[in-house]
């Protein structure tokens, strides 16, 4: 019983040192910390145009985005339900009523043109 309690106590020691030395020091090396509050996203250009909510409403529902995002908030709904987008896609496109105060309005911009591009290279294949 003496050996039972000893080869336990031995493995206790070793698991709460791992925890309380090893993981943290792993989780620091794996898992850098980055400042995220206050972020510019300064590599991204400068909005320098100014946008027309109805021109931004027909490229949505011309450039095809329509077909799997919805914005509720302005009545437009896909034609998709969740469980068909889901099987189609492997996900559930999100709905983007709230995508303008979700995302830096840099960010938002290029993600568009960077989806705009990419989508306009597919059409072309």
């Amino acid at each position: 019983m003496k050996k039972e309690l000893t080869v336990l106590a031995v493995v206790v020691f070793f698991s709460l040192l791992t925890y309380w030395l090893v993981e943290p020091f792993a989780h620091g090396q794996m898992h850098k910390h980055v400042e995220s509050e206050h972020f510019a996203y300064n590599d991204l250009p400068a909005l320098t145009k100014t946008g027309d909510a109805a021109k931004g409403a027909e490229t949505f529902m011309a450039g095809g985005c329509i077909g799997c995002h919805s914005v509720k908030s302005q009545g437009m709904e896909t034609g998709m339900d969740p469980v068909s987008a889901a099987a189609s896609f492997g996900v559930n496109p999100p709905d983007l009523s709230n995508a303008g105060a979700l995302y830096d309005e840099k960010f938002l911009a290029d993600l568009i043109r960077s989806f705009t591009v990419q989508a306009e290279t597919w059409i072309r294949k």
